[in-house]
């Protein structure tokens, strides 16, 4: 067995329902395959974090040979202990009941039922549609929140190589599978920024010409016509040249000396399984592409408007621009 500890000092962004937590943690669990009767646990990652001392460290404990497994089970009951909040991303269908039943097979107790186990996926997977996502794998999410990996391995990957490790023990291979498990708990508390999407948002902050300023989106400036919408910024008035931008989805007109922004964007309409008509942006084969967690965005289905999504697309718009 190995343990790796990395001391971190990393930016978070703490939830209020958190207020009364003390120590938290974002758990993943890597296995050598999906079968919790007849596959082991290969590798525990924790984010470690005191939210009264703003301490952090990941620690990773690593089996280097299947008779490993119930000294990184007793090394993880050990890290959770005064953790009491527990994070993970579809932990609670996969690495907890994984985790109960490895500890049970070895005649261990555990402390799993006593956390407080808050999955993600379970949060985010309600709020799907509302969030534009195409699905709700980790590497979805983490673009909607600007998660930017340098890990391309897969969890199936990650099976394999280690099937590779035990025969080779090959350094390059610990290190792959290593750093695919701390990219995924590095980047885990990154979630918890789904949080802000979901609450209505009505300003953008930026900098131009040497200036931190805030840019105030009204809703209800928010217009619809048959193949497009239009929608009003109001910002400080700046004296600096005005803005025009056109670009086959949108265009930017912004008055700096008035303070005024106005946003064009060119719609597409459709019918989803509901009978509901749908208005989208399809950013295909455009710079965006790449950057949102799908080109395609909805902004108004049926009567609904999707007002999260038009958020974020103008959030990107003016950034990419101003």
């Amino acid at each position: 067995m190995k343990l790796i500890k990395y001391d971190l000092d990393k930016s978070l962004y703490v939830p209020d329902y958190l207020s009364s937590a003390n120590n938290i943690c974002f758990l993943d669990i890597e296995t050598d395959g999906l079968s919790h009767m007849y596959n082991r646990v290969i590798l525990v990652g924790l984010f470690l974090i005191d939210l009264n001392s703003d301490t952090q460290s990941i620690v990773q404990v690593f089996s280097e040979k299947p008779e490993d497994e119930p000294a990184v089970l007793e090394k993880l009951n050990n890290l959770l202990s005064g953790v009491d909040t527990v994070f993970t991303y579809n932990g609670a269908s996969f690495d907890f009941p994984f985790l109960k039943k490895r500890f049970e097979k070895h005649r261990m107790s555990h402390s799993l039922d006593c956390l407080n186990h808050i999955d993600l996926m379970k949060k985010i997977r309600k709020h799907k549609q509302k969030l534009s996502l195409p699905d709700c794998k980790l590497k979805t999410v983490e673009k909607v929140v600007g998660v930017q990996r340098s890990d391309t391995i897969s969890g199936k990957e990650s099976v394999l190589l280690y099937r590779e490790y035990l025969k080779s023990k090959s350094p390059a291979l610990e290190k792959t599978i290593l750093k695919h498990n701390y990219e995924d708990i590095y980047y885990l508390p990154e979630i918890l920024k789904i949080e802000e999407l979901l609450e209505p948002q009505n300003s953008i902050s930026i900098s131009v010409a040497g200036r931190h300023i805030m840019l105030s989106l009204d809703p209800e400036k928010i217009k619809f016509s048959k193949s497009k919408f239009k929608l009003s910024i109001s910002s400080p008035s700046l004296d600096i040249p005005k803005y025009m931008v056109f670009e086959d989805n949108y265009s930017l007109s912004w008055n700096t000396l008035s303070g005024s922004l106005e946003l064009e964007f060119f719609t597409e309409s459709a019918v989803d399984n509901d009978s509901r008509e749908v208005k989208f942006i399809d950013f295909t084969d455009t710079a965006f592409e790449e950057l949102l967690s799908s080109p395609i965005i909805p902004v108004c289905i049926g009567a609904e408007v999707q007002y999260s999504s038009i958020f974020r697309l103008v959030e990107y718009v003016v950034k990419k621009h101003i």
